[in-house]
Parts: C-alpha cells; sequence; structure tokens
C-alpha cells in the first residue's frame, strides 16, 4: 500500500513541472472567503455554484439554474492540454438536461446568456457536453460537440456549422442500486492552434476514445494567450447536478504527458465515504430547500386567496346588507304613507261626522215674551202697575190680565 502511494506522488511531482497552478485545481476545496464558504482557488465562483469540500456543484438538479467558474488568470500560453474531470447525474430516468460547457475564451469575466449558461458572441472556442437530445436539432445532434466564434457569431449560425464532435455515454441516474459518487466522465483535450483534439471517456474507465480531431481553429496568431478558462452549466424546463471535480491545464499540447496524472490512486474507503455522505448530504438539503421554497410560495398563495376571500366576503356581506336596509326603508316608507293615508281618511270622516252633528246658527234672537210688541192678548187692557211701597226699586207696570198671562217685571237700579 505505502508502495503504491509513492509511486503515485512520484508521478504527480514528475508532471508538476509542466502544469498550469493558476488554471488548475482538484479536491480537497479547503479555502474559504470572508463570508466562511469554501471557494475553488484562483477562479471565480457566480450563479448557484456550490463548492463542497470534494466537488463544486454548478447547478443542481432543479429548473431554470445558472452557475459557473471562471478563471481570474489568462492562460499565458501559445499551446495547452488540459484533462477535466465532471459528472452530470439526476433522479430524472428518461427527461433530463441540459449539460455543461467548457469555454476558452478572450471574455475576462464570464457573460450569462442562452448558451449553456454564457453568451452566445465571444472570441475563441467552447466544448459542449449536451445530453438533452433536442428534436429540432435532429441528427445535428452531439453528445460533445465543438464550437468556434471570432465574436461575431450567433447560437444558430454555429451550429449551423460543420458538426465537429461524437456521441458518448456520460450522464448517471441516481436512481440506480449501483450510482457511486467514484461515477464521472474525463475528457483530454490537446490545444495547438488550427490544431484541436478530444479524447473522451466516458465512464471514467481509464480508457479513452478520440471523440475528434480537427485544424479548424482559425482564430488569429497568439489568440490562445489572451484567453481565460471557464466552466458553465445550465438547466431550463428539464435538469440535473452537474458536478465539476477537477481540472488539470499544463503547458504543453502533447498529451501523453496527461496520462500520467491519470493514475489513480489507491481507494481511501473513509475517503471514499465522506465523499459518499457530502453528495447525500447535499442532494437531501437541497431537496429540503426546494421543499421549503414550494411551501412558502404555496404559503403566500393560500394568504392571497384568504385575502381576496376575505375582500369578496366583505363586499357581498356589504352589497347584501345596503340592500336589506334599502329593503327596510322602502317598506318602512311604505308603511309610513299608508299610515298617513288612513289617518288623512279618518280625520276627513270626523269632519263629515261633526258636521251632521252641529245645527246652523241662528240669523237672529228669538223675540223676548217682554218684548215692546202688542200683547198676544190685543183685546186685554194694560192695567198700570200697583205701586208696592217705598223701595229703590219700583215697578213700571205690569198687566193685571183676567186670565192667567205671564207677569213681565222689568226693574231698574
Amino acid at each position: 500500500m505505502l508502495g503504491s502511494r509513492f509511486a503515485f506522488l512520484l508521478i504527480l511531482c514528475t508532471v508538476a513541472a509542466f502544469e498550469l497552478q493558476d488554471l488548475s485545481f482538484a479536491p480537497p476545496f479547503s479555502t474559504f472567503d470572508g463570508q466562511g464558504e469554501r471557494i475553488v482557488p484562483k477562479y471565480i465562483c457566480g450563479g448557484v455554484t456550490q463548492v463542497k469540500q470534494h466537488f463544486a456543484r454548478l447547478t443542481p438538479d432543479r429548473q431554470s439554474k445558472q452557475g459557473h467558474l471562471w478563471s481570474e488568470h489568462k492562460v499565458g500560453e501559445s499551446e495547452l492540454s488540459a484533462v477535466f474531470n465532471f459528472r452530470i447525474s439526476g433522479q430524472g430516468k428518461a427527461l433530463f438536461g441540459d449539460g455543461i460547457g467548457l469555454w476558452i475564451t478572450q471574455s475576462p469575466t464570464h457573460v450569462p446568456g442562452p448558451f449553456h449558461g454564457f453568451q452566445e458572441k465571444f472570441t475563441g472556442f467552447g466544448i459542449i457536453f449536451d445530453t438533452f437530445r433536442n428534436v429540432e436539432m435532429g441528427e445535428k445532434h452531439r453528445d460533445i460537440r465543438l464550437v468556434m466564434n471570432d465574436g461575431h457569431k450567433d447560437i444558430e449560425a454555429m451550429t449551423s456549422e460543420q458538426i465537429v464532435g461524437c456521441d458518448a455515454k456520460m450522464r448517471y441516474h441516481e436512481g440506480r442500486a449501483d450510482f457511486s459518487v467514484w461515477n464521472s466522465s474525463k475528457i483530454r483535450i490537446s490545444v495547438k492552434p488550427p490544431m484541436i483534439t478530444l479524447e473522451v471517456d466516458g465512464r471514467n474507465s481509464g480508457t479513452y476514445e478520440t471523440c475528434f480531431s480537427t485544424d479548424s481553429l482559425n482564430l488569429g496568431s497568439d489568440w490562445l494567450s489572451e484567453c481565460h478558462i471557464g466552466i458553465t452549466a445550465s438547466t431550463g424546463a428539464l435538469a440535473d447536478n452537474h458536478d465539476v471535480l477537477s481540472l488539470e491545464v499544463f503547458r504543453s499540447s502533447d498529451i501523453t504527458q496527461t496520462q500520467q496524472t491519470d493514475a489513480k490512486a489507491p481507494v481511501d474507503s473513509i475517503e471514499h465515504l465522506v465523499h459518499h455522505l457530502e453528495h447525500q448530504l447535499t442532494s437531501v438539503h437541497d431537496g429540503l430547500q426546494n421543499n421549503i421554497k414550494k411551501l412558502k410560495k404555496q404559503e403566500k398563495t393560500s394568504e392571497d386567496r384568504i385575502e381576496l376571500l376575505e375582500k369578496n366576503l366583505a363586499m357581498k356581506m356589504a352589497e347584501a346588507l345596503d340592500e336589506r336596509i334599502n329593503a327596510l326603508e322602502s317598506l318602512n316608507l311604505a308603511g309610513l304613507k299608508e299610515q298617513e293615508a288612513q289617518a288623512e281618511l279618518r280625520i276627513n270622516k270626523l269632519d263629515e261626522t261633526l258636521n251632521s252633528q252641529v245645527a246652523p246658527a241662528p240669523s237672529s234672537l228669538p223675540h223676548s215674551p217682554c218684548s215692546t210688541h202688542p200683547s198676544p192678548h190685543p183685546s186685554l187692557p194694560l192695567t198700570p202697575l200697583v205701586p208696592l211701597g217705598p223701595t229703590h226699586h219700583q215697578a213700571r207696570f205690569s198687566p193685571i190680565p183676567s186670565l192667567p198671562h205671564v207677569l213681565c217685571v222689568d226693574t231698574l237700579s
């Protein structure tokens, strides 16, 4: 065991002199930023990228996500070779996407866009690892494809050019019982403009197959030294976990030198367990966060619906109350009018009754029996009054009838 470890370390020391340290990275990622988050040294992390101890996850297995790693330093060489180790996996059995892009361009920083998370116009080339077979692409689809741009082409122009690429099995279904964190894919590239060669080991078996080799990389003189290296991933309606494990970049385009880095170190069971647990916990955490987000969204939707229902209920209650009040007012008004009409009718009846029972007023007073009119018996003479004695009142006259008659006396004071 010790001998094999020593041999592996010796191999690493041999190739270390050819490796571009400012552009290379490998786990464990034990560097932290000011907020205590893990980072990939000398690379800018962006989007939804999460750096773990053993891998950098560009996107989780969730829809509409983008993430990237972008080198802070330029290539600074006229040629290079590299080994890129990555893992594309997810819970989807038949539907999944979209993929990863490895970019060597003159863009000093990442610019988000629709081309697997990067802008469509750039100067340089990209290697697209596309796991979604778009029906519109038809026979033009390749799992691995080279795209080149002089800074003026859009996606349609790039994809309509001659196809440079191949198909390879490089996606893992995490629902399989034999899925392991050691499942990954590797490519080796050699760049010496205008020549570029790519070899792929889709199942990390240690055996590479040539994907393509072309001399069409005509982008001018010394353009490569001004380039930065970037890695992007994106998901749309479909999704996958897009994990970056390592990137080793060398100053020589001799691809045979990178073969020594593929010598596998003895597997440490504890390290494997830690890596496995980290992968599982990351998935669990992501699932919980996604469920919490959904619950919050449902809660917000429910609150909005309750608020709307309360408003509608209050409105309907107000309308019903207004209608009830109006109905009561109308009913009361009609009753009052009816009572007023009945009162007027009764008053009129009372007036008629009173008018019918009261006699009309006389035009003159009745004749007094003591008037100065002639006596009702004119044949009877008036007899002078007989003095009654010395009193303050004196009788003036009084007839003394020979028949019974009314006695009228006028007294004077």
